[in-house]
């Protein structure tokens, strides 16, 4: 059963979106993202700089001498997404302040997310430098939403209502009942990631198309999380940690999802039984597709074709997983 199980959780771990070819706009855009984080380095007190700059090599696991790429690991329409909604010009290049802006916003929004998460979840201690670069990473989202916002009152309040309903997010202590609660908790918790995509949107198009812009982003946020689920879902069961795989499994296999906690014993093999009995893989698979599947048909409604593109792009591998 050993060989089984280590077979099935290898395949979810190898599991991905597919690749997404990007312009040299998207390109410039990329380069800014990156940039933007070692300016926050920059920004801090001299004594602490290199130390910030080593943390965050060593958070994104970049060796010394390798390009400072802190987000390569992000899927390319979390941040390329302002590149085909802003309309704006490419950042870095011709020195155009407004894409530099809604840029930079993402790179702080996208990294507040994930260390607020390591740092709430015990995973990290909140030193005084980790709280220090986070100040900074606030402060320069903040800024950056002022720029974008001024005498806009419309994108300052959905600024403010997403950094409130992230926060509803993530300090919620409800215990999630079903996959539908769950990724509408995630949701919450991703809600600053559509700031500065909204916000640029808002510019460019005006309202008339936020909406389902949003929409599209969220679906493809939920993918995401689905995905990050699956490929987890070992780490997940041994630290008894809930994901989207525990919120559609049967009652006898909530029970041994508990029971299987370190990650050795009957209860595990059990329960990997149980998901290949519910097709439990095959099932998030489907959903996570679905959700691709609406964001890409969301995007080419508000005529985002190249948006539209990246979404199904990433969406085919999941259909070869459920076909194979």
């Amino acid at each position: 059963m050993k060989f089984r199980r280590d077979k099935y959780f290898a395949k979810l771990k190898n599991l991905s979106f597919g690749a997404v070819e990007i312009s040299d706009r998207m390109k410039c855009a990329y380069k800014h993202l990156n940039k933007s984080l070692l300016s926050l380095c920059k920004d801090l007190p001299l004594s602490v700089q290199a130390e910030a700059i080593n943390f965050l090599m060593s958070y994104a696991k970049i060796s010394p001498g390798e390009p400072f790429d802190f987000f390569k690991k992000y899927y390319i329409p979390a941040w390329s997404v302002i590149c085909h909604a802003s309309g704006g010009a490419r950042p870095g290049i011709d020195g155009n302040p407004e894409a530099a802006d809604a840029i930079r916003g993402q790179a702080m929004s996208m990294f507040l997310h994930s260390l607020d998460d390591h740092v709430n979840d015990g995973d990290m201690r909140a030193t005084h430098l980790i709280l220090l670069i986070r100040s900074a990473a606030w402060s320069a989202l903040s800024e950056c939403i002022s720029r974008l916002s001024e005498s806009d009152d419309s994108s300052k309040k959905t600024a403010g209502d997403l950094i409130d309903l992230y926060y509803e997010g993530i300090c919620s202590c409800e215990e999630t009942d079903g996959l539908e609660q769950y990724l509408r908790l995630f949701k919450k918790q991703m809600a600053t990631w559509l700031i500065m995509p909204l916000i640029s949107a808002r510019r460019s198009m005006g309202d008339g198309r936020l909406e389902d812009l949003r929409a599209a982003y969220e679906s493809f946020g939920m993918a995401w999380r689905i995905l990050d689920d699956l490929n987890d879902l070992d780490s997940d069961i041994i630290h008894s940690e809930r994901s989207a795989a525990y919120h559609i499994l049967p009652g006898d296999g909530k029970k041994l999802w508990s029971g299987a906690a370190g990650g050795k014993g009957k209860n595990l093999d059990r329960l990997v039984d149980i998901m290949y009995e519910n097709q439990t893989a095959e099932i998030l698979v489907l959903r996570a597709e679905k959700e691709l599947a609406s964001a890409a048909g969301l995007a080419e409604r508000i005529g985002l074709g190249g948006l539209a593109s990246e979404y199904d792009s990433l969406r085919r591998p999941l259909a070869e997983f459920r076909t194979g």
